[in-house]
């Protein structure tokens, strides 16, 4: 929401996204390595609607998407002792991502 120094304006967004997920992986374990591989889909479905006023102006937009892609991941974990390290690189729906992560395992 925003107003100006003159004059009120009123906005009001709504927005609502559900992203679904379906995959399977292959892993295996070899002393402390861990390398895993995982292949599927997602889809994201959205609307977005908008209502904005500003003294006697009125704009109402409202937009829906449905998006459909694949999905991969291509990793491995790394185990030593409780300190634990990973590296993934994976592609959801066009988005490349590549990821690192430290954990301690108590």
């Amino acid at each position: 929401v925003s107003q100006s120094r003159y004059a009120n304006a009123d906005n009001k967004i709504d927005l609502e996204a559900q992203t679904t997920m379906y995959w399977v992986g292959v892993i295996k374990t070899f002393w402390f390595v861990t390398p895993y591989f995982k292949f599927g889909r997602a889809s994201t479905e959205a609307d977005l609607k908008s209502d904005s006023s500003i003294l006697t102006y009125t704009a109402k937009t409202s937009e829906s998407v449905d998006v459909d892609g694949g999905y991969y991941a291509l990793g491995a974990n790394l185990e030593f002792g409780i300190i634990k390290f990973g590296a993934e690189i994976s592609k959801v729906m066009d988005v490349d991502r590549v990821t690192g992560k430290l954990s301690f395992d108590f």
